[in-house]
């Protein structure tokens, strides 16, 4: 298995990976509208049923099999030490390479993310069996009659849309031969789901923390009752790991890439830069 990956930003500079989210509309472009302003050469990295990389066996998600193929991307780019950076899903990725590979690693950025376990959110049981994973998933929308609809939706939820965010987000979309548009189906993104729940990204910190790793938390602050239990992740994750500092995105919800842009996006290369 090949993951597919995208060249995005200054291809000169310092080298970015970038880690994505569980979503609809997520692949390895789905930070294609901010990469030129974060001043990398940052790679995007489709995950299996994701984008343009095919799914693999539900196995194939869960951290032993799924982090080698990420160390494979690294080798085939003849990439040594980048800087990593993964939203939600793709934090916690981002977390456990760093702390299996610390050598391979010279910065941490946790969009949203890594700082709370998954497993001890609601609905987050680690021994439901994956069939039920699997139903939870097909009960969200994943496919839609045409891309204006689906986009009508997205222009209605999001706080911030551009025409260059919307093409980053149908990039993680597949369009059938009759216009209908999808998502990951609800097989890959039950199998990430179950991973997700036996996975639990404060077992990379002690790790991280010996190696010296810097990194930055950017978290979200709405709604006001996920701001407060993200404001007490964040002081444990800075306890845990002494080189780390966390940023609150101030009006941003989860998905702190398309409700920040280009706030995220300074704040970030500000970071980078100052390292």
């Amino acid at each position: 298995m090949t993951l597919q990956t995208h060249e995005l930003g200054d291809p000169a500079a310092p080298p970015l990976v970038f880690l994505h989210a569980l979503g609809i509309g997520t692949s390895g472009r789905y930070v294609a509208e901010i990469a030129p302003l974060l001043g990398r050469r940052v790679i995007g990295v489709d995950a299996p049923g994701f984008g343009r990389t095919p799914a693999v066996e539900p196995e194939g998600y869960e951290l032993s099999a799924y982090l080698p193929l990420l160390l494979e991307v690294l080798d085939d780019l003849g990439i040594e030490r980048p800087a990593l950076i993964g939203h939600s899903w793709g934090g916690l990725l981002a977390c456990h390479l760093a702390a299996a590979a610390s050598d391979r690693v010279s910065a941490l950025v946790l969009l949203d993310s890594g700082h709370l376990d998954y497993a001890d959110q609601p609905g987050f049981d680690p021994d439901q069996p994956l069939e039920a994973w699997v139903e939870r998933a097909r009960g969200a929308r994943w496919q839609w009659p045409t891309p204006g609809e689906f986009l009508d939706e997205l222009r209605a939820d999001a706080t911030r849309v551009t025409p260059e965010y919307e093409q980053a987000v149908l990039a993680g979309m597949t369009e059938g031969p009759n216009g209908s548009l999808r998502g990951p189906s609800p097989e890959v993104r039950g199998a990430v789901y179950r991973a997700l729940a036996a996975s639990r990204s404060s077992e990379a910190w002690p790790a991280i923390d010996a190696a010296g790793i810097p990194t930055l938390l950017v978290y979200a602050t709405e709604p006001p009752d996920r701001r407060a239990e993200n404001e007490a992740g964040a002081r444990r994750l800075c306890a845990a790991i002494r080189s780390a500092e966390a940023v609150a995105l101030q009006g941003s919800a989860h998905d702190v890439i398309g409700d920040g842009g280009p706030e995220l996006a300074r704040i970030v290369r500000d970071w980078l830069e100052a390292l």
